[in-house]
């Protein structure tokens, strides 16, 4: 990997803590999720997994909240991991819509992206936390929150950035 991407990945990693905490006024609206999908439509498969696995660290070690426990911890760079890789998949697939056209694939990514990153967490923290089914069951609603923000975020701002990606704004050579 070029010291470029490197920093790329660093960047984005960086982006997607900040995006983590801009909306701390909304329980688990996140604009790091998007963002690490976006690593990933910009990097690669191995630049979106390593943003992933990088801005998940981060977000934890560095949350105002306090450390994430341990299970949650691992819940969380799984899920970003997976994210910022599925991004890179998604890398050639996305390019062929524009804003009108890709609304509804859209709205699908941004719902499993929703769902890949609150289901692990949400199971680890019942888990954790307990009684397991009751606190399975609580965290619906936050859950609901995390999965309607990243959907308009996906819908909203996706083509945006990609745009950016496409107009050159983003150079790596």
């Amino acid at each position: 990997m070029s010291a470029k991407r490197v920093a790329a990945v660093g960047v984005f990693s960086a982006l997607a803590y900040v995006g983590s905490f801009v909306l701390m006024s909304i329980p688990n609206a996140t604009l790091s999720i998007l963002l690490i999908f976006f690593a990933g439509y910009y990097l690669g498969v191995t630049g979106g997994a390593l943003a992933g696995i990088m801005s998940a660290l981060l977000i934890s070690l560095f949350n105002p909240y306090g450390l994430a426990m341990l299970p949650i911890l691992g819940a969380q760079v799984l899920a970003y991991l997976i994210i910022g890789a599925l991004g890179g998949l998604f890398t050639n697939r996305l390019g062929h819509y524009d804003y009108r056209t890709g609304v509804v694939p859209l709205s699908l990514l941004g719902l499993l992206t929703a769902l890949i990153y609150q289901v692990p967490v949400s199971v680890a923290d019942a888990w954790l936390l307990g009684p397991f089914w009751a606190r399975l069951a609580m965290s619906g609603g936050f859950a609901l929150i995390t999965i309607v923000s990243n959907i308009l975020f996906f819908v909203l701002l996706f083509p945006l950035l990609a745009k950016l990606k496409k107009v050159g704004i983003f150079r790596l050579s």
